[in-house]
């Protein structure tokens, strides 16, 4: 006997109902309700046009207008934003990294650096493929 075989006096029988006062039918949850609120239609004026955004949109605009002429806590609270949601900022959201290169070296070298973890592993002549498949010409720098 198991969570698929329970015993015949804890099966619900087809006519009973056990959750009697449950969730009404036709009622939203309150995701629901915040989205439908967040997507409505509202007009606004941007430089000087009357345009048409959502609320949401409405809301997040204000806030930017905030943070400009007031900074303070509607700055702060942009800035939050901004990194929660990964929103581009400056540079046009690019990120800058750093590559390391290591050193020139022979293919030995590459191989043992490459196997140099696990010593039971044989070598793997990554450049040998790499000139099979690409010509010598265009694996040298």
């Amino acid at each position: 006997m198991g969570y698929k075989d329970p015993p015949v006096s804890g099966q619900i029988k087809p006519s009973e109902v056990r959750n009697k006062r449950g969730r009404p039918k036709g009622s939203i949850n309150r995701k629901t309700i915040v989205r439908d609120i967040a997507s409505k239609h509202h007009h606004v004026t941007l430089d000087g046009k009357r345009q048409r955004v959502t609320a949401l949109e409405a809301l997040l605009l204000r806030l930017q207008f905030l943070a400009i002429q007031k900074g303070g806590r509607a700055l702060k609270e942009l800035q939050r934003l901004l990194e929660t949601y990964d929103l581009p900022t400056e540079n046009g959201g690019q990120r800058y990294g750093v590559l390391v290169a290591p050193p020139r070296m022979s293919e030995e070298e590459f191989i043992d650096l490459h196997n140099a973890g696990d010593p039971m592993e044989p070598p793997k002549p990554f450049m040998k493929v790499l000139r099979d498949v690409y010509g010598e010409n265009n694996t040298q720098r």
